[in-house]
Formats: C-alpha cells, structure tokens, sequence
C-alpha cells in the first residue's frame, strides 16, 4: 500500500488507491498507475467508486453531490470508515465531493471541573498530551473520541461521544486529572 503524509485516502477496490494531497493535487495509484489531476474537480471522475476513506491527517467533509452538497458525513483525522460505516451515511460509492476541515472534530479540555481554567484543544490523535494529567472538563466535538490513562494510548480508557461534556471529576468516571493521551475513534 502506497502511504501519503498529506491526508486523505480513499479506496477504490483491491487495487486502486486514491490519495488526496494537501494543496490541491490529486494521486491515483495502482500497481503501476500514477495518475495526477491538477484540482479536486476532476473527483467526479471517481463517483460511484468509493468503497473505503481513511483520514491519514486532518478531518474531512465527505459529499454526496457535487459543490459539497447532499448528504454529508465528518471523518475525524486518525479514522477509517469501510463499507458498512459508508453504507449507514448513504454514501457507499456516492461521494461526489470531499472538503478538510481541520476545525471540524477536536477534544478539548479545561484545567478546571465546569470548563474553567485553561483550555487546551486537540485535533488528532495524541500520544501525550501537552496538559498530561490536568484536565477536569473534557468536551468532544465533532467526533466521538477514546482518552486514556497513560501516553501511547494505554493503560484504562473511555470514549466520549461527539456533542457530549464531561465537566466534572463525576462524569469523567475517574479520568479527571489523569487522561494523558487521546485520539478521535469510530463510534461511541
């Protein structure tokens, strides 16, 4: 399997690759395939084709029709989504059009219990947090996401739903001050 640094992956079949790059290239590679667009219009190309995407770094707006309209679905950096997360989005070989949005899925936390303090926001998988083993309010947005007691993801876990704020010692079920690392996952 052929990697890209910059961001966006999307299976096409067993042998195809679909590479997004940062800046607005375009990689298509098979066994012997390179193919480069100039712009993300040239995507349509590839409609009715998408089988799996993976969020290799940033989060991703996903489309069903051109000019990002449709249905729309958010993949979080660090997620993959197949066929049966697709399927349950209506977009199982019907994304038409794709958008970053870096913003869109972060974790953030506060030193405080009630989102008091200082705030520190993540927005991809993080091995060690720079606020390791001090936060006391934690909000996902955009995505769920699993925090964990130790770094490298280790160690007791638990996963906060997209939407949900966990802003006391009570409701961090005892993660207040001890989540040391973090990443965006699939589902709650």
């Amino acid at each position: 399997m052929v990697k890209n640094t910059y961001g966006f992956v999307v299976v096409l079949s067993l042998s195809q690759l679909l590479s997004f790059v940062q800046g607005g290239g375009l990689s298509v590679t098979a066994d012997i395939l390179d193919y480069r667009v100039s712009d993300f219009s040239d995507w349509k190309k590839m409609n009715d084709k998408v089988i799996s995407v993976a969020a290799e770094e940033g989060s991703w707006r996903l489309y069903h029709d051109n000019h990002y309209t449709g249905t729309e679905a958010l993949i979080c950096n660090g997620v993959t989504f197949g066929k049966t997360e697709l399927e349950a989005k209506g977009l199982y070989k019907q994304i038409t059009s794709i958008r970053r949005d870096d913003n869109a899925c972060r974790l953030e936390m506060w030193e405080h219990e009630y989102e008091r303090g200082h705030k520190t926001s993540i927005t991809g998988p993080t091995e060690l947090l720079s606020n390791n083993d001090q936060a006391s309010s934690v909000k996902a947005v955009g995505g769920p996401w699993a925090v964990y007691e130790h770094s490298n993801y280790e160690g007791k876990s638990m996963t906060i739903c997209a939407g949900d704020t966990l802003n006391t010692h009570a409701k961090l079920n005892g993660f207040g001050d001890t989540i040391s690392s973090a990443r965006p996952v699939l589902s709650c």
